[in-house]
C-alpha cells in the first residue's frame, strides 16, 4: 500500500470511479544524481563507511616534517579522487586520514582498493612511503548537518583502528 493518510480519501474516491485508474509508484530518495555521481543524503539510509589512517604518521611528522606535509597533501588528493570516482562522498578529513560514505558497498570497496594501490607508490606522496590502514562497515545511520551518526559509523572507525598499514579490513555487512 502506498497511500499516506492525507491522500487516502482522494485515492479511495478515484479508485471507486470506473473512469479513473489509480497508480502507486515507489520512489527511492536514498540517493540523488549530481553531475552523474550518486550521493548519499537520506536522513537514515543504509550507508557504507570508509575510514582511513596513515600508519605511523606521528613519527613521520617528527622525522620528516617537510616531506610529510607534501605526502599528506598527496594522500588527501588521492583519497578524494578515489572516493568521488566511485560515487562516494568525503565526509571529513581526520588529520592523517579520512571518513567517506557510499551508497553501495561495492563502490566503497573499489575506492578503497584504488586508494591503497595509488598510495603504495611513493612518487604519488612526495617521495615518502605511506602505509594506509582502512576499515569498512555498512549500516543504518542518521545523517544531519553534513555528518553521520550512529553505531555503523563507530564500528567502521573501530575496524579501521584494528588494521595495520597496507590492510583493508571490512565487516560482514560489507
Amino acid at each position: 500500500r502506498c497511500v499516506d493518510r492525507a491522500q487516502s480519501g482522494a485515492l479511495r474516491r478515484a479508485a471507486a470511479s470506473p473512469a479513473k485508474a489509480v497508480t502507486c509508484r515507489s520512489v527511492d530518495f536514498s540517493t540523488t544524481q549530481i553531475r552523474g555521481v550518486s550521493r548519499v543524503h537520506d536522513r537514515s539510509a543504509v550507508t557504507t563507511f570508509l575510514f582511513t589512517d596513515i600508519e605511523g604518521s606521528t613519527r613521520l611528522w617528527e622525522q620528516e616534517p617537510e616531506r610529510m606535509g607534501a605526502a599528506l597533501a598527496g594522500h588527501d588528493a588521492l583519497a578524494r579522487a578515489a572516493v568521488e570516482r566511485h560515487h562516494g562522498t568525503v565526509v571529513k578529513t581526520t588529520g592523517d586520514g579520512m571518513h567517506a560514505a557510499f551508497g553501495d558497498p561495492s563502490d566503497a570497496l573499489r575506492a578503497t582498493i584504488e586508494l591503497q594501490q595509488s598510495i603504495a607508490d611513493p612518487a604519488s606522496t612526495g617521495g615518502l612511503g605511506l602505509r594506509l590502514r582502512c576499515g569498512l562497515h555498512a549500516g543504518a545511520v542518521e545523517h544531519r548537518d553534513n555528518d553521520y551518526f550512529g553505531r555503523a559509523v563507530n564500528r567502521a572507525s573501530r575496524i579501521m583502528a584494528a588494521a595495520h598499514g597496507g590492510q583493508v579490513l571490512l565487516s560482514q555487512a560489507v
